[in-house]
């Protein structure tokens, strides 16, 4: 089992998106449509947290508590579907956002505007039934698992962009989050191979101060010390050769 936690530069380029068809002991489920006194309110749980989703087949992601950490006063919108030029809400603006133990919550009224009819008329015949956030990842920690999934958690949530009641069945969109997966693969083959080719034996005392100063636990070198190795290795192979 290998850790890695790794900080991200947030960007445009990097946005992610999760959706969930959830139901809590509430009934409170990914979306909902009330009414109370003739207004027509969505509330919904666009995040849960540590709940574990399978992305792709190729990983498998949890939301930790505490990812949407003053994140909840960003310029925010609620939309159908992430489509942000047609918005129902915006914080300042009716949309309400909030943090419980269970995960992000959102809510808004349904302005009496076409895409508001478009989405009350959706959401009655369950066309539209799940929520999901768009977002951006400052801070995340990859763990491989012997005999299952990678576990990908997401630990601080770099930019919430926007809150969307979705259409069922709506994907995940997790092309970032593979490109991450595959260097945290690269990561570990890159040092599985170092050891392969000069391995540090438990009885071995290291042969420089770099290596004596960034081992680790398991014998894991630190990028440091492996870019110091591959390249005494290297050295080595090519003096060998000229040699011969």
């Amino acid at each position: 089992m290998s850790n890695k936690t790794t900080p991200v530069t947030p960007g445009e380029h990097n946005v992610e998106r999760r959706f969930t068809l959830q139901t809590n002991a509430d009934n409170m489920q990914g979306v909902e449509l009330r009414e109370v006194d003739g207004v027509r309110r969505v509330e919904g749980y666009a995040a849960v947290f540590n709940s574990e989703t399978n992305i792709a087949e190729r990983f498998a992601e949890v939301i930790a508590p505490g990812a949407f950490e003053g994140r909840l006063a960003d310029n925010v919108v609620a939309c159908v579907n992430h489509n942000s030029g047609q918005p129902l809400a915006k914080v300042g603006a009716g949309l309400s956002l909030s943090v419980d133990s269970r995960g992000l919550k959102y809510g808004f009224d349904v302005p009496d505007t076409t895409t508001g009819r478009d989405l009350i008329e959706l959401m009655k015949r369950g066309i539209v039934s799940g929520s999901s956030f768009a977002f951006t990842v400052e801070a995340e920690n990859w763990e491989r698992r012997d005999g299952d999934l990678d576990l990908r958690t997401i630990e601080k949530v770099g930019r919430l962009i926007d809150v969307s009641a979705v259409t069922t069945g709506a994907y995940p969109e997790a092309s970032v989050a593979l490109r991450s997966q595959d260097d945290f693969n690269g990561d570990l083959n890159d040092s599985n191979t170092l050891m392969d080719l000069d391995p540090l034996k438990e009885d071995e005392e290291p042969s420089t101060p770099l290596e004596t100063s960034e081992r680790g636990e398991n014998d894991l070198l630190r990028p440091s010390a492996r870019a110091f190795l591959i390249r005494a290795k290297l050295n080595s192979l090519t003096s060998q050769n000229t040699k011969t």
